[in-house]
């Protein structure tokens, strides 16, 4: 049999839907530096902690929306001036690189005196796997410089106002009050802080200035230290300062306090709370001293107080001291009532107070023979 082609062939073509693509440049950090002239300084300074600015290119496909490609890219750095790209390794004086492993422009120069902002742009050639076409896209990201005459700071101690000592709760003596310096969001570096202590009469006087024995250590620095034992109370003032010594108008005040609160006495009696006359010649009173509930033993609480005690009749309208004395013993005679009229035994608390410097009748602070400030404690 004969065979003959008389049939015309059709040639298929594969109709491939546009890809879309979305590039994004990614900065490390922000990319307006604020410059300040009062100090010279960048906040951020790229100089010191360069920027990365990292391209990323996402394809998806219209017919399955759903899935992202991740295309071979290759990626060219420029700036652009007037309109005119130049890249960015062929710009002399300027410390632009690029990284290896995802292109990312690595800016390690702050922007110039006189240029308020600069504009980089990624030049971006990809290739779509499904027809090996090659597409140029490129995306600009502009880098600004803000010029502050002054920074405007903001200075926190970060205490409450009122800082509290309680030699019954606190196992040091040591109180520490740390501050902190900020401007436009970042910690400043380069500034001095001064601490000052407040007289009676309003007046600063510089913290470690003699006769000061509660400073420890701190002055100049962010972080003050004060030793409660050697001041009762005491108001704190922090300023902040140029590296020239210039302060500058913000300042904090705290107030260091030993406190009492929370201490309660609980009287008792081994005896009871009777009296039998023909029986017994005396009774013995004591205390129970408790610290928001917890009892504090004897050698405790005798090293930091003493007790007042005193005594009145129901019918009485006042007390009648007895003795300062960690407990007391009061005859039966004393103790006796008539009928319907009770004794009452109590006793108030006399705290010792921190060291303080000692004065003399006209006021003025006392030394001893090595010309050294002398120190007292009192109840």
């Amino acid at each position: 049999m004969k065979s003959q082609n008389i049939s015309t062939p059709l040639v298929v073509h594969t109709i491939y839907q546009p890809l879309s693509v979305a590039i994004a440049l990614t900065p490390s950090m922000d990319v307006k530096q604020w410059y300040y002239v009062a100090y010279d300084t960048y906040k951020e300074d790229w100089s010191k902690t360069p920027m990365f600015i990292v391209p990323t290119v996402k394809v998806t496909d219209p017919e399955n929306p759903g899935v992202v490609i991740q295309p071979q890219y290759d990626v060219t750095w420029y700036e652009r001036v007037n309109g005119i790209d130049t890249r960015v390794t062929d710009i002399a004086g300027k410390h632009y690189s690029i990284r290896p492993d995802d292109k990312a422009l690595i800016v390690a120069d702050n922007i110039p005196l006189g240029t308020s902002s600069i504009m980089l742009v990624a030049k971006i050639r990809w290739t779509d796997s499904r027809t090996l076409t090659t597409y140029d896209v490129e995306k600009s990201i502009d880098l600004a410089m803000i010029t502050a005459t002054d920074p405007i700071f903001h200075l926190s101690v970060l205490t409450a106002p009122t800082i509290t000592y309680n030699p019954f709760r606190d196992s040091s003596t040591i109180k520490s009050l740390e501050a902190q310096v900020t401007y436009t969001n970042n910690i400043a570096s380069n500034i001095t802080y001064k601490w000052y202590a407040m007289n009676d009469d309003g007046t600063l006087r510089n913290i470690n200035t003699e006769p000061c024995p509660y400073y420890v250590s701190g002055q100049g620095t962010n972080v003050l230290r004060i030793d409660m034992q050697y001041i009762t109370k005491l108001t704190v003032v922090c300023r902040i300062a140029k590296a020239d010594g210039t302060e500058l108008p913000p300042q904090e005040t705290r107030t260091l306090i030993w406190d009492f609160t929370g201490i309660e006495t609980t009287i008792y009696s081994r005896a009871g709370n009777a009296i039998h006359p023909t029986s017994m010649s005396e009774m013995t009173f004591e205390p129970i001293i408790n610290y928001k509930g917890a009892t504090i033993t004897d050698n405790s609480w005798k090293q930091k107080m003493l007790l007042l005690w005193k005594m009145k009749k129901t019918n009485e309208n006042d007390y009648h001291n007895l003795i300062t004395n960690p407990s007391v013993t009061v005859r039966s005679s004393d103790l006796e009532s008539q009928q319907g009229v009770n004794t009452i035994i109590n006793a108030d608390q006399l705290f010792l107070e921190a060291n303080q410097l000692l004065v003399d009748d006209e006021g003025k602070y006392i030394v001893d023979g090595n010309d050294k400030y002398v120190l007292g404690q009192k109840y």
